[in-house]
């Protein structure tokens, strides 16, 4: 069976491989626009998390502010640890397919807000080379971003007007 998130009340599951993705906690980092995505996960009803760094900036489209969220899968470590997670439930699934699931995981927790007050842009990067060291097979038809990164998952959330004050 395909492994595929639903959104829950307040995560994202997929009930058939029993793993939950929570909403993360969100840390500036030192540098500007730099954050840190803290995830707990729950596999098996086993409490785990992931932790990487991302970037956030805010544009102006069209008069409308857009804050674009990158968020960075881009060392071994982090890698690993997601193809551990399908080790650990068990999914046949290729592992550039669960990887990409797993980021739309990763993204698809932002949709439980209903109050967005801006719009939003979600990308879940990473790199070939990356992928080739872990021996992860790219498949030819793949999204890159301006710099040449892999974009594994995206989402765009548009500001709820009802929601606002």
């Amino acid at each position: 069976m395909a492994f595929h998130f639903e959104i829950n009340e307040a995560s994202v599951v997929d009930h058939h491989y029993k793993i939950e993705i929570r909403e993360p906690r969100i840390l500036v980092g030192d540098n500007l626009g730099e954050v840190e995505y803290q995830y707990p996960i729950i596999v098996n009803g086993l409490r785990l998390g992931l932790g990487f760094y991302g970037a956030d900036s805010t544009v102006a489209k069209h008069g409308v502010k857009e804050t674009i969220s990158l968020l960075f899968l881009c060392h071994d470590e982090i890698l690993t640890s997601i193809l551990k997670f399908k080790s650990r439930i068990g999914c046949d699934d290729d592992n550039f397919s669960f990887i990409s699931e797993f980021s739309r995981g990763l993204i698809g927790v932002f949709k439980l807000g209903s109050s967005h007050y801006t719009n939003n842009h979600y990308f879940v990067l990473t790199t070939e080379g990356i992928l080739s060291r872990l021996g992860v097979r790219i498949p030819s038809a793949v999204k890159h971003d301006f710099e040449g990164r892999i974009v594994l998952a995206e989402l765009c959330i548009h500001m709820n007007y009802e929601a606002m004050p």
